[in-house]
């Protein structure tokens, strides 16, 4: 079971481009539930970004990529 929790932050983070929000809704939609999400917060591999959104931790988002999820960029190809 660790393994696979491992395995899940380390796709979260290979897929997700650097600079860019995440909202909690979003990756709810990807199978990352709230507990999953605050542990992952916890452990210092994401940042709260405001309200029900999250950036990688160290990113610096700036405008184009806080506009970036709203236009359906993150985790498509």
């Amino acid at each position: 079971m660790n393994s696979i929790k491992r395995t899940k932050i380390n796709q979260l983070i290979r897929q997700w481009p650097r600079g860019t929000v995440g909202t909690a809704s979003h990756l709810n939609s990807e199978r990352y539930s709230h507990d999953l999400l605050t542990k992952y917060k916890k452990s210092g591999w994401i940042e709260s970004f405001g309200r029900g959104a999250y950036i990688l931790s160290g990113d610096k988002v700036e405008w184009p990529g806080a506009l970036y999820r709203d236009s359906g960029g993150l985790f498509k190809p």
